[in-house]
């Protein structure tokens, strides 16, 4: 009877549409990085799926990689129905103490960010924009 009860609980609130709500609340904002680590280089790559390369900036800043995205999305007076949202982030990535800050080099393709860089001289608090391509 209780399994029942639960089941009934479960398949009216999946019915009502309101997960979808819910869901939208808890909507991811952190973006996923994966560093590597050559013989001469380090190589960040950042999933921003969804974005154009103008969405995106990126900045050197107190021996970190700043990335920063603001996506609009549409009006909400114009969706009828809203399973995701594009999201404004910004992620702070420390930078290894030998990593050669003049060296670095962005791309955007298929959803992901490259950042690299080359392993040579310490990061003498490094300010300044970074082109992607």
């Amino acid at each position: 009877m209780r399994y029942n009860n639960i089941n009934k609980m479960f398949q009216d609130f999946v019915n009502s549409g309101l997960h979808h709500q819910v869901s939208a609340q808890f909507t991811k904002t952190q973006m996923d990085v994966n560093v590597l680590k050559l013989d001469d280089a380090y190589i960040y790559e950042i999933a921003l799926p969804g974005l154009s390369k103008n969405d995106i900036s990126m900045k050197m800043e107190e021996k970190h990689l700043v990335v920063k995205v603001e996506k609009e999305g549409a009006e909400d007076s114009k969706i009828l129905k809203k399973e995701f949202d594009y999201m404004n982030a910004v992620r702070r990535i420390p930078i290894p103490a030998n990593a050669d800050a003049s060296s670095i080099k962005a791309a955007y393709k298929n959803g992901i960010l490259s950042v690299s860089m080359s392993q040579l001289k310490k990061i003498e608090n490094a300010k300044g924009s970074i082109e992607i391509k």
